[in-house]
């Protein structure tokens, strides 16, 4: 085919070349539209490039659908963009171009296309035989189409780009318009580096395609050119638009574009001077391409008087071999050539990649320990989401993720003056597309009498100390959930009661910087501790995989956000301290949700559960255990 293309390529060139030496012979000798007056000179440097070259009956993604097959994609074949450049010959005022679509690059012009006829009447068994029509073209199928130029009307007709506009999706990142994502893009970290699609119907590098921002733009010597209005018409064969089935073979659909300057002063192209001018493809305006081979597409431009009052000319779909009430062929300044273009199906390549998860429970993030702390136990150091680990050490008080609750100075006893709190975390990855949600089950502390304390109720609750409370909820510092903020595990450990000294919260890691693991010794000081050094080196050298823990994209659900804060000493306005816990009466039996994402894959998400607990002076004497366990689903 690619031979073919060239030969028929060098044959049109050939045929040009005889008739412009044939020119003074008599007009009769050049054809419509692939010729002009005596000054007419080609336009060099032509290309033609397709936003796809898959059939037009060929236009959705390879899953079969439209997901990543939108108007002006490669995969879309039905609703296509072209982009035109050429080289001036001439120095003209140039008024029109026009992209005549045919199916051979010389002589008479047949529209390409493949749904061939229906007979209607007669006894003909031929459609295209007939002196009188007894045909009509078919509809495009699953395995044809007709080239067509598709506009739509009134708020959905063919319209400029602005410059502006123009300048804004050409001079940008294939990913970002201005400082930040594209217009239809979701920020999926801190920076506007990681972008993805979201639902709507814009796409980087192009206008929106809901046709709000026009379909096609000019420029000539690389700049902006105005007040251009599109208009399409069907002209094949000899010129006339014949009826379909006359026996000369028209398609009989819009086969020919054209552009008309309705300024005052009309753009002076010099000879020599580039031309570009690109169609988009969108859901009111495109271009189907024909069901297979090559076409052909004749350019002119024009320079005429009667174009330049300003008023746009209105384009007749049956119509002579001018458009509208002028130009005419005399009016042609450059032309007479062809570019060409060939259909082929798009390849389209199947693979799978399998579901995969992540998930870890324990009460020490190994983001908070030093290297040699990582490898003192056999661990293998550093990786880009390392498992939450149960224990500082694989042996030891306390055993594996467990956590002591209450005043370690009291045999870790939960007082009636004060609340107290501890914590332990889980970390999530999954693939899936649908995102994942971490429920927590278990019940309320309990002793083996069977006095339980009271859990704290699906309505988010402060603490309140002589109460009888046990809840839960995530320890984050921020609130920007789902917003692109990354809401990190709140690590502070600053919630002691500063009266007495007690230290009231407990949590395997909080030995973290004071004490060696393993070893017991006094508690740390109220203060902080967060990530480690040697763990923000290594994320600085591995910055494109590896991002601070964070619970984003996953949110909380509503009551187990707030855990972050004072549970003694602290307090708001209110009187109340400014952590919040709920705990489900219910989630021994039915898993209760905690935090979820619905809609993008979960890269590495850290969720730090705190935990409160406090007695009623009249709370049952005993020894009070629980055990709460965590699931993640994915959904995909």
């Amino acid at each position: 085919m690619f031979n073919k293309l060239k030969d028929a390529v060098r044959r049109s060139s050939l045929l040009l070349g005889v008739a412009v030496l044939l020119g003074g012979l008599g007009a009769t000798a050049i054809p419509a539209f692939a010729s002009a007056d005596d000054t007419l000179n080609p336009l060099t440097d032509r290309s033609l490039t397709l936003s796809s070259s898959s059939p037009g009956w060929s236009y959705t993604d390879g899953s079969g659908n439209s997901t990543y097959a939108p108007p002006n994609s490669g995969s879309n074949g039905k609703q296509t963009g072209n982009t035109f450049t050429f080289d001036a010959s001439s120095t003209s005022s140039i008024n029109a171009f026009s992209f005549q679509y045919c199916t051979s690059a010389a002589g008479n012009c047949t529209s390409p296309g493949t749904d061939g006829y229906t007979q209607t009447g007669g006894a003909l068994t031929t459609c295209q035989t007939a002196s009188t029509p007894d045909c009509t073209r078919a509809s495009d199928s699953t395995t044809t189409s007709d080239l067509n130029v598709v506009t739509g009307t009134s708020a959905g007709a063919p319209a400029e780009i602005s410059s502006a506009t123009y300048s804004a999706i050409t001079s940008t990142l294939p990913n970002t318009r201005g400082t930040g994502c594209y217009d239809n893009y979701v920020n999926t970290s801190s920076t506007p580096t990681d972008c993805e699609a979201s639902t709507t119907n814009e796409f980087p590098g192009q206008p929106k395609t809901d046709n709000t921002e026009g379909n096609f733009a000019v420029l000539i010597g690389g700049s902006y050119s105005a007040n251009w209005v599109m208009g399409t018409e069907n002209l094949e064969t000899d010129g006339t638009h014949n009826t379909v089935g006359d026996g000369t073979g028209e398609t009989g659909a819009q086969n020919m574009i054209v552009l008309q300057n309705t300024g005052v002063t009309p753009p002076t192209i010099t000879g020599g001077e580039a031309v570009k001018i690109v169609f988009y493809g969108n859901t009111d305006n495109y271009i189907t391409n024909p069901g297979a081979g090559a076409f052909f597409v004749k350019i002119n431009d024009y320079d005429d008087s009667n174009i330049t009052s300003g008023t746009p000319v209105t384009l007749a779909g049956d119509d002579d071999t001018n458009f509208g009430p002028s130009p005419t062929d005399n009016d042609i300044v450059d032309g007479g050539v062809t570019v060409a273009n060939v259909m082929n199906l798009s390849i389209e390549i199947q693979t799978k990649v399998l579901e995969t998860m992540d998930f870890s429970v324990g009460t020490v993030d190994p983001d908070t320990l030093s290297s040699g702390q990582l490898t003192a136990d056999g661990d293998s150091g550093w990786g880009q989401c390392l498992p939450i680990l149960p224990a500082f050490t694989t042996s030891g008080s306390p055993a594996q993720n467990t956590l002591i609750l209450g005043n370690e100075n009291a045999e870790n006893s939960l007082m009636t003056e004060d609340a107290s709190a501890t914590h332990s975390y889980w970390r999530l990855s999954s693939n899936s597309s649908g995102g994942a949600t971490v429920y927590y089950a278990g019940d309320t502390l309990s002793n083996t009498e069977g006095n339980q304390i009271d859990p704290t109720g699906l309505t988010a609750a402060h603490s309140v100390d002589g109460t009888e409370q046990f809840g839960l909820g995530l320890d984050v510092s921020g609130s920007s959930y789902g917003t692109g903020g990354i809401d990190q595990p709140d690590y502070s450990v600053a919630n002691n009661d500063s009266a007495s000294s007690i230290k009231m919260e407990d949590g395997v890691d909080t030995d973290l910087g004071v004490n060696t693991p393993g070893t017991g010794g006094a508690s740390p000081t109220a203060g902080t501790f967060g990530l480690s050094s040697d763990f923000t080196t290594y994320q600085a050298a591995n910055s494109a995989a590896v991002h601070d823990p964070q619970l984003y994209p996953l949110v909380p659900e509503t009551g187990y956000g707030g855990a972050s804060g004072g549970i003694n000493g602290a307090t708001t306005a209110d009187g109340n301290t400014n952590a919040t816990f709920s705990f489900s009466p219910t989630a021994n039996t039915i898993p209760t949700p905690i935090a979820s994402e619905s809609s993008q894959v979960v890269n590495c998400v850290t969720g730090k559960v705190r935990y409160l607990g406090n007695i009623a002076a009249t709370t049952a004497a005993g020894i009070y255990t629980t055990k709460i366990n965590y699931v993640a689903a994915p959904e995909y």
